[in-house]
């Protein structure tokens, strides 16, 4: 019945989407009802997670992670946009331990690796004045802008990273995921505010 009802090219039904926590609130939320007016007949139910996810045996339709966390060959990806990564710090954590000026002055400090939790652990820690983050800059960006963050050492670039969208099956891919996955692209890569980050 789903093949059949597949076959007319329309996408509908309800779509499985996995997400990184960080991503998935504060870029593919705020994006989401863009897709879902142009999109009537798919219902969405998104699980934001930053463990692996294992596209066939969890059921999902799709799973947007950075690229290093992709590591099955049988599935497929596709890049939705680079996230540049910046460091940052809270006005009070600098004010109490000095602006670092080089590498060797980040031995120093209280640089945030929390093993194990999400980007936005690390986001709010930061926010919270505990110390120096490494945050992609879609995270850290409105923050900059409102005083909230300040941008440490913007002189080096840490590496940047491809973030992408896996789907299991590029030959049977059902009406919902293929719109989802061309909605992704066309958001993200042409969206003015990562011009910057290409």
């Amino acid at each position: 019945e789903a093949m059949v009802r597949n076959m007319d090219g329309i996408p509908r039904g309800t779509l499985k989407i996995a997400s990184t926590f960080a991503f998935g609130k504060s870029q593919l939320m705020p994006a989401l009802p863009t897709f879902m007016r142009s999109h009537p007949e798919v219902r969405v139910s998104l699980d934001l997670t930053d463990r692996e996810i294992d596209l066939q045996n969890e059921g999902f339709d799709v799973a947007i992670c950075f690229a290093e966390q992709y590591k099955n060959p049988d599935i497929v990806v596709r890049r939705i946009m680079q996230s540049r990564r910046v460091l940052c710090a809270a006005p009070a954590y600098l004010e109490q331990a000095g602006v670092p000026r080089s590498f060797e002055n980040l031995a120093d400090h209280n640089c945030l690796q929390i093993a194990g939790n999400s980007t936005d652990v690390v986001f709010r820690a930061a926010l919270a004045g505990i110390g120096i983050a490494r945050l992609p800059y879609y995270m850290a960006k409105r923050k900059f802008e409102s005083g909230e963050l300040i941008h440490v050492m913007p002189e080096y670039a840490p590496p940047s990273t491809d973030i992408v969208v896996m789907f299991a099956d590029r030959r049977n891919l059902p009406p919902k995921t293929r719109a989802f996955v061309d909605f992704l692209v066309q958001q993200f890569r042409g969206a003015q505010d990562y011009q910057m980050m290409v």
